[in-house]
């Protein structure tokens, strides 16, 4: 994957066609993740979990909420929505 080029027409030299491989533009890393898309009502669904330091454990609620408003906050685009759980699970 770091090796694949990437083709772009360079504007700033004429129109140029250029390839430079994607290791040039960005950093690849591999990990794990899910292994299909998950759904809900046979739409997509994204779950966004962490950790939170204990720096920040007295103030969990706090935190909790603020993530919660900032996620309610996010514009719905193209039929997205955000849901929250009644209840955080532990």
């Amino acid at each position: 994957m770091e090796n694949l080029n990437i083709t772009f027409r360079d504007m700033n030299m004429g129109g140029v066609l250029r390839s430079v491989p994607m290791s040039a533009l960005a950093d690849v890393a591999y990990r794990n993740t899910f292994a299909g898309i998950r759904r809900m009502d046979q739409q997509r669904m994204v779950t966004l979990s962490s950790n939170i330091t204990a720096e920040y454990q007295p103030k969990q609620t706090q935190v909790v909420n603020a993530v919660k408003a900032a996620l309610l906050a996010l514009p719905s685009t193209m039929g997205s929505r955000s849901v929250l759980p009644a209840k955080t699970p532990k």
